[in-house]
């Protein structure tokens, strides 16, 4: 069973619904949190080779991933040394994301074309 929830009161099968998903204090801290959990998540789904598992996990880290990038274009953040590292740590995970998530793309794909 997936061990990593990424966010507050989650299920395990659960999928976030919206972009409003980052709490208002710390939300850097919480976005990268958030994107760690959910990229582990599907990381261990692919590894499982479960297609509705994998579908799930990929829907959850897409969603995810939209709610940063809306919750970064209402926020102006003043750049501390904190924050610089933050935002440099958020564009590796974001990064890592987004190559997983084509990753369980073509895992899927190809699961859709043997069946």
């Amino acid at each position: 069973m997936i061990k990593y929830c990424t966010f507050r009161g989650c299920e395990f099968n659960m999928v976030p619904q919206g972009n409003k998903i980052l709490p208002k204090k710390y939300p850097l801290g919480a976005a990268l949190l958030y994107l760690r959990g959910a990229r582990k998540n599907l990381d261990e789904s692919l590894s499982s080779k479960d297609r509705e598992l994998i579908w799930i996990r990929r829907k959850e880290l897409s969603v995810i991933l939209n709610g940063i990038e809306e919750s970064h274009k209402e926020e102006s953040v003043k750049q501390s040394l904190v924050t610089y590292y933050l935002i440099n740590n958020l564009e590796i995970e974001i990064s890592l994301s987004i190559a997983m998530l084509d990753a369980a793309s073509s895992y899927l794909s190809a699961a859709l074309s043997l069946a």
